[in-house]
């Protein structure tokens, strides 16, 4: 079912993440690009801001908030009140997730994920390039396809396009996430589709994680 395959995709993006700590200094195999354009949220889009005022994120307005998925609000809140006291988070959590709701699920959809920055993660580059390795983990044939740097309110972020499959069986997932280390937090924004639809979903993405504002 779509809805399996997204969240069992949000699943693995957090697993993902916990991989981290054993990243190397390994350069990145696909150029970067830098990005200075401007963003505007598109009309049609609406944006979420969480009551704590830590961050917000805007999608397309026919998306609806996942709040049905159990035991997302106990981490949110969890995390939320670590970071808005200015501790260091332990774990990695979801703080949001939203989609086209169907029958099955949500499909399109997004995840915002937080996760504590290993001791050797020290800046973007090496947080992308973990996040990098750990995907390689699980699947040593991760076709990377590109890096855009950008900033998310003054701190550096990249947009990381690629595709893997996270299991042993396809469908073969496209994705694009926004990758932000904040002090010792790595925010991420996480869309995902299968390839074969991933080209109706694009724009939107893009849109999605670009959207991303820390707000604390």
């Amino acid at each position: 079912m779509k809805f399996a395959r997204l969240f069992s995709l949000v699943a693995a993006v957090v697993v993902l993440l916990s991989l981290t700590a054993g990243c190397s200094n390994a350069q990145a195999s696909t150029a970067t690009t830098t990005t200075t354009q401007a963003f505007q949220v598109p009309a049609n889009f609406t944006t979420y801001k969480d009551e704590n005022s830590l961050f917000s994120i805007s999608y397309p307005n026919q998306w609806e908030p996942a709040t049905d998925l159990v035991g997302l609000n106990t981490q949110m809140k969890d995390a939320v009140s670590a970071i808005k006291s200015g501790l260091p988070i332990d774990k990695t959590s979801i703080l949001f997730m939203s989609g086209l709701k169907t029958t099955t699920g949500y499909y399109p959809g997004l995840a915002v994920v937080v996760e504590p920055a290993p001791t050797l993660v020290l800046n973007n580059g090496l947080a992308v390039q973990a996040e990098v390795n750990g995907i390689k983990q699980v699947d040593p044939n991760l076709q990377e396809i590109s890096r855009t740097k950008i900033t998310v309110n003054g701190k550096d972020a990249t947009i990381l396009e690629y595709k893997a499959h996270f299991s042993a069986t396809p469908p073969l997932m496209h994705n694009i996430a926004l990758i932000c280390l904040d002090g010792r937090t790595i925010w991420s924004v996480t869309c995902s589709a299968q390839d074969t639809d991933f080209d109706q979903f694009s724009s939107d993405y893009n849109n999605v994680v670009r959207s991303l504002q820390l707000t604390k």
